[in-house]
């Protein structure tokens, strides 16, 4: 009888008493791993679940992962990839107690002939792992000594290997104390049996099937080496814990009995069905072609891209950091591809990429631009993940992958084979990128070859929380883009400085991309990485501050390369030069903080002269408008509608709208001002004569439109330079509108009537603004007394000393001589301070000296909810409301009542992937604010309840009647009021506008 049908045996009847100590299971195969409760085949024998997570390490090694970090694995042993395989095959051997052993009693009835197990002990079985590893002889046996280690180094061995067993579900816990060690087996009954027999029996098996690697001492207390163990042997647990993977390809493979050989002709069969397994995953390496940049652009290289191409390969000889700065438009995106490139080139691995943004509506843009990029140069399939919240339930990233797969197949039936210009390679036909098939499990998903995702992805990787080891592994194996890394507060900063050392300190190249990155900021970035550099190369950490660093030039690039220690910057980088007009405009709404709608409608009398050559009967041009706050956006646009013509439409882009509106109203002014080219769809609506559209920091970023003026509400310098650029973008000079040709900004800055000065405004600093405005007028020609000012900037050259000079900072105490402006830059200075003692305070400790193997725990200590946590940072705490309509006892997400809320899935079912999606695709996000929100919330269907997403939607029931106008000093902007009043607070929906929320106008006002 084999083992595969013993848990079908029938129950024996039980001898009085419990099982003597000196009894042993039947066989090691009678020992299980994983229950028939969670496997259709029946119970699933111990020693086959550790040897199958051995081979996955070995699967990795035999496929070229560069997931493995082969740098700090050489702190395990000799070969340390075995080593690895090692720890991975002793994770569960805590399994083998009575505590553990009885949780599921037809699994161990098999293993004693008809004993029943004594009740009461523990049934967990990491406590007991560790302890065994403490205690036991077995662990010596692994050690690089023939006779054996030493004292020290046998205590170091011991540790070394509990650490690893007690962290394969998450949590690192501190040393266990050999009391400590012997109450764990203790209360997991370990005195009933001889489990240490067994327990000694399965290491050595495992140990046999591997060849007998060595741990080497000297690597117990190597920090990398521990944390790779910690972030890799819990990919392996999950990947051979799935029953399809165990019971479709493993099961058969089975021994009738374990001994060295069989164990070694399983661990055979499981290294090919890993393989296996990762290559349906899509969890391999990335393949490419390396095509000349003109060849696979189809333009010239220009500028940095030039620089980076010719200029930055002879710096690199292993992992580094660049950092790469240029307007707006000016090609990043291409530059980091190239650096992808070069890296995999001087590396010699076949890299991944993780591209890494700070908003969804960025991530799903640069989603579609990396995937068309890099689809023409693969060399085979790979997996590709669109990361974010919001991910999950859509289906855009699918379909788009599915277009590119029939057009590409289109090509290549239509082309001569040998004209085609890249090799394929690998064992499966055709080339592409397809979705992963890792599931739900985010951080499996993490491990694709190809990730673009929003930046809470990887600074996740920052704070302590269970699975940070393997957060941190989702940065491995890759080339790390962080796109706009100017776009982050303080908080942010300090976890992305800790993410950026951990990333130096396994060899992981990394990307910064900006248009306007502060001087000083890209220096503490290149500090921290190089910190954790020193740990990769073995060196002593650098001084906390660096004087011989170069400056970061603009445009141009500076490289930090960890094998050499050496940091180099571009030579002077040639960029045709472009006079950038900063028109400023003072104007005095009287609102300030207070009243958010006075305050849009002085923007609106502000802006409209400034449009009037567009206004005009037979006016052209298209504007951009972008404004710091929804209501302004929302107020702005209706009384833009009310003054243009015929002919001329205004559109609205703002957060407040339902996501699926919102993704429609991009995708439409992406088809009307995105760069055009070749192989644009024959249906792509023409670029309008003239248009206005109005929006907030949505289209402040990562969009490539194009309009022919910007104008932008009074932000921080840095900002408006991003805004700037979203106008003369693609096209010459020539093809703009007569009245438009000059490239401008035009900056509208509410100010106090008494002084002059930018009132304060949300949602950023007032010494920013300040400063900014002090900025902009410094050496400024004065066109109206008081009202309107203007100055050049040469771009790209002007730009970095125009960025550092509106920076805020102490340095300007003293110096203006304003009591107003240093009172302004001191509560500056304390929030700031604030929020980067709370960054420090979450953030895990970055590698070096002072962290040692002992202080590992201090990765996973907090109990917390990362995602949360971030998203709170970065979408400050916020909530969707779900606006519903009820007709005859139903409840519509539209007025029309044509789209029903999903029926409640049936009893104990999840709902499905299309319910959540219909839900949240009309859901709008907004600030937690329940003072408001809770007056005028309506009952949400229970079924909401238990779901990540849907638990946060506010249901908010609005009223049939149509109003004819919801925006407060419009006569044609009509919408819905919900049936509910909010105190003191004008709440409505409009299907056009959006959610409308703003405090009520005091009397007389």
């Amino acid at each position: 009888m084999t083992h595969r049908r013993l848990s079908r045996l029938p129950r024996p009847t039980a001898p009085t008493g419990p099982p003597k100590a000196e009894l042993r299971p039947r066989s090691l195969g009678a020992v299980y791993g994983k229950s028939a409760e969670i496997l259709p085949g029946g119970s699933y024998p111990l020693p086959a679940h550790l040897i199958d997570t051995a081979s996955l390490i070995i699967a990795l090694d035999r496929l070229e992962s560069p997931l493995l970090p082969r740098q700090a694995l050489r702190g395990l042993g000799e070969d340390g990839v075995l080593c690895l395989a090692l720890l991975a095959a002793l994770h569960d051997i805590g399994k083998a107690t009575t505590g553990f052993a009885a949780r599921y009693l037809p699994s161990w009835e098999c293993m004693w002939a008809g004993a029943l197990p004594e009740r009461g002990g523990e049934r967990g079985h990491t406590a007991p792992g560790q302890a065994s590893a403490l205690l036991e002889e077995w662990p010596l046996r692994l050690a690089s000594a023939e006779d054996g280690p030493g004292d020290a180094e046998a205590a170091e061995i011991r540790q070394f290997i509990g650490l690893v067993i007690g962290a394969h579900h998450g949590k690192i816990t501190s040393a266990m104390s050999r009391g400590a060690a012997r109450e764990a087996l203790a209360k997991a009954l370990d005195h009933t049996a001889d489990w240490a027999g067994v327990r000694h029996d399965l290491a050595l098996l495992v140990w046999s099937a591997l060849g007998r690697p060595r741990l080497a001492p000297g690597g117990a207390g190597n920090v990398p080496a521990a944390v790779a163990a910690c972030a890799l042997v819990p990919f392996a647990d999950w990947i051979a814990s799935q029953a399809p993977y165990i019971e479709g390809r493993r099961r058969r493979h089975l021994p009738e009995e374990w001994t060295p050989q069989t164990a070694a002709a399983f661990l055979a069969s499981g290294v090919e069905d890993a393989r296996a397994e990762l290559r349906r995953m899509g969890l391999v390496p990335l393949k490419t072609a390396d095509l000349p940049f003109e060849e696979r652009y189809a333009f010239a290289p220009r500028g940095v891209q030039s620089s980076v191409c010719s200029d930055l390969e002879e710096h690199v000889s292993g992992p580094g950091l660049l950092i790469a700065a240029d307007r707006t438009g000016g090609g990043k995106t291409e530059v980091a591809q190239e650096a992808l490139q070069i890296f995999r080139r001087r590396m010699g691995a076949d890299l991944g990429v993780g591209v890494f943004l700070p908003t969804m509506a960025t991530t799903d843009a640069q989603f579609a631009r990396w995937v068309k990029d890099l689809w023409p140069i693969l060399g085979g399939q790979a997996a590709v993940e669109l990361l974010h919240s919001m991910a999950p339930y859509s289906e855009d990233a699918a379909r788009l992958l599915e277009e590119l797969k029939a057009t590409d197949e289109a090509r290549l039936r239509a082309a001569a084979p040998g004209r085609l210009a890249v090799e394929r390679h690998g064992e499966e036909a055709g080339r592409g990128l397809r979705l992963s098939e890792a599931g739900t499990h985010k951080l499996l998903r993490l491990q694709a070859p190809v990730v673009v995702a929003t930046v809470d992805q990887l600074l996740a990787a920052a704070l302590p929380a269970r699975f940070q080891p393997f957060r941190m592994a989702g940065g491995w194996g890759r080339v790390v883009v962080i796109d706009e890394c100017h776009a982050y507060d303080v908080y942010m900063r300090v976890l992305l400085r800790t993410v950026l050392a951990w990333l130096g300190a396994f060899g992981v190249p990394v990307v910064l991309l900006s248009a306007t990155l502060p001087a000083k900021v890209a220096r503490d970035y290149l500090q921290a990485y190089r910190k954790g550099a020193a740990v990769w190369g073995g060196r002593a950490e650098p001084p906390a501050r660096d004087d011989d660093l170069p400056a970061l030039p603009y445009p141009g690039w500076v490289h930090y390369d960890s094998a050499s220690d050496a940091t180099a910057a571009s030579p002077r980088v040639h960029s045709e030069p472009a006079p950038l007009a900063l028109a400023s405009h003072a104007f005095t709404s009287g609102g300030g903080r207070l009243d958010p709608v006075a305050r849009a409608r002085g923007l609106a009398r502000a802006c409209m002269p400034l449009l009037e050559p567009l206004l005009r009967p037979g006016g052209q041009g298209c504007a951009l408008v972008i404004v710091n706050t929804v209501t302004s956006a929302q107020v702005l646009t209706a009384l833009l509608r009310a003054e243009a013509p015929a002919g001329c439409e205004v559109h609205l882009l703002h957060a407040r709208m339902q996501g699926k509106q919102r993704a429609e109203r991009t995708a439409r002014l992406e088809a009307l001002f995105g760069k055009r080219g070749e192989d644009d769809p024959a249906d792509r609506p023409q670029r309008p004569e003239r248009a206005i559209v109005v929006a907030t920091q949505v289209a402040e970023q990562s969009l490539d439109w194009d309009f022919d003026t910007a104008v932008s509400e009074l932000a921080p310098l840095s900002l408006i330079l991003q805004r700037a650029g979203r106008a003369h973008r693609h096209r010459a000079p020539e093809q703009v509108p007569a009245p438009w040709r000059e490239w401008a900004v035009h900056v509208l800055a509410d100010v106090e009537p008494e002084t002059g000065e930018p009132a304060e405004a949300p949602p950023y600093a007032h010494a920013a603004l300040l400063q900014t405005w002090r900025t902009l007028l410094e050496g400024a020609a004065l066109q109206e007394e008081g009202r309107r000012w203007r100055r050049t900037v040469e771009v790209p050259h002007g730009v970095q000393e125009l960025v550092e000079a509106a920076e805020p900072g102490l340095h300007l105490l003293g110096c203006e001589g304003d009591e107003a402006f240093e009172e302004a830059l001191m509560s500056w200075w304390a929030e700031e301070g604030v929020a980067a003692g709370r960054g420090d305070q979450a953030a895990v400790p970055s590698p070096g000296p002072n962290l040692g193997r002992a202080d590992l725990h201090r990765l996973t200590e907090a109990d917390l909810d990362v995602e949360e946590v971030l998203s709170t940072r970065l979408g400050a705490d916020s909530v969707r409301l779900l606006p519903v309509w009820e007709r005859e006892g139903r409840l519509y997400l539209d007025p029309g009542a044509s789209v029903p809320l999903p029926a409640a899935p049936g009893e104990d079912r999840a709902p499905s992937a299309e319910a959540v999606r219909t839900v949240i695709g009309h859901a709008i996000p907004v600030r937690r604010a329940p003072a408001w929100q809770e007056a005028v919330a309506g009952t949400a269907p229970g079924w909401f309840t238990d779901h990540p997403l849907l638990s946060e939607v506010i249901v908010v029931p609005f009223g049939d009647t149509v109003e004819a106008s919801v925006i407060p000093g419009a006569d044609a902007a009509p919408g819905h009021l919900p049936r509910a009043r909010a105190p003191r607070r004008t709440v409505a929906f409009s299907t056009d506008y959006g959610l409308f929320t703003a405090p009520e106008r005091a009397p007389g006002r």
